[in-house]
């Protein structure tokens, strides 16, 4: 902070204050992974992929709107 002001002529003044942060929400948080459970559902896992990587790319490619 001193760094900021090495080269400001005059005096300085700093005020510090305290805020308040929103904080983690659990609900949102848990709507957002049921949202994501619900859309995941609909993917269909075709017979014979015993490769994860294989399933990954082909849920990546789906189109889900």
């Amino acid at each position: 902070m001193l760094g900021f002001f090495v080269d400001k002529k005059g005096p300085v003044t700093v005020h510090l204050t305290e805020t308040q942060s929103a904080g983690f929400d659990f609900q949102q948080w848990f709507q957002g992974m049921e949202a994501i459970r619900a859309r995941t559902e609909l993917v269909p896992v075709p017979a014979g992929i015993d490769d994860l990587n294989e399933l990954i790319d082909g849920i990546n490619d789906m189109d889900f709107e």
